[in-house]
């Protein structure tokens, strides 16, 4: 399986970032091109971690039995990476960059 920034990632990534507290934001082509210029920037093992946790849908612990790590080091990778998506994106759009 491969973990790389498909459409169906991309969606799945950008309706969790709806949940999370990150502001209002809309739902954008811009909004979509810069997630995609950003996850093209995250490691593979970090794609393959978001994409098990939101492509795949595990939960954080079946995530961690299949990597063979902690609970709590997925947990930890997993709100770095959003953390690092959320602020490439925030620093493409300062910069006036859509992609």
């Amino acid at each position: 399986m491969t973990y790389l920034a498909s459409e169906e990632l991309l969606d799945a990534i950008d309706t969790a970032f709806e949940g999370a507290n990150v502001g209002e934001r809309q739902d954008t082509e811009e909004d979509m091109s810069l997630l995609r210029f950003c996850l093209a920037k995250v490691s593979t093992s970090n794609r393959q971690i978001l994409g098990l946790r939101y492509r795949a849908g595990m939960r954080i612990d079946q995530i961690a039995k299949k990597l063979g790590r902690s609970s709590g080091s997925i947990q930890v990778a997993l709100y770095r990476i959003r953390q690092s998506l959320l602020k490439c994106i925030q620093r493409r759009k300062a910069l006036g960059y859509a992609s």
